[in-house]
């Protein structure tokens, strides 16, 4: 004959907790960190195609703003050409020009970070700071 203890707990209400603490496990641990891994490669792919527009980004707008940097370039040759033919109006239309080229670049260069301008267009910006 089995004597019964009342300090200790049945079988049937440990065997019970013992089952509510696993699920409990699995439900805290196991399917998050399932749920987990099984999306990390769709995440992962999702942050290198952001990282690779960022970059296509940036290349973008460092090509633009060379090229208006030419193009500045270009019409201030053209500029001291006219005004040295005594051409005055023409030279002032071209000044009218690189000054609408010079605002395009200097808006355009404050969306790229800093360290990814291309030193000719951080140049062109210092020599261009007052105008």
């Amino acid at each position: 004959m089995s004597v019964h203890n009342p300090d200790m707990p049945s079988t049937g209400f440990t065997l019970r907790w013992a089952l509510i603490g696993g699920v409990a496990l699995a439900v805290f641990l196991i399917v998050p960190t399932t749920l987990i891994l099984a999306v990390q490669p769709a995440w992962m792919g999702f942050q290198r195609e952001t990282m690779k527009q960022s970059h296509q980004y940036v290349d973008a707008k460092e090509s633009m703003l060379l090229q208006w940097v030419a193009e500045y370039n270009e019409l201030e040759v053209e500029r001291l050409k006219y005004k040295d033919a005594d051409k005055h109006e023409l030279a002032q239309g071209l000044e009218l020009q690189q000054a609408s080229i010079l605002a395009r670049i200097k808006t355009e260069a404050q969306r790229v970070p800093e360290d990814a301008l291309p030193p000719t267009v951080r140049e062109f910006l210092d020599r261009h700071k007052g105008s």
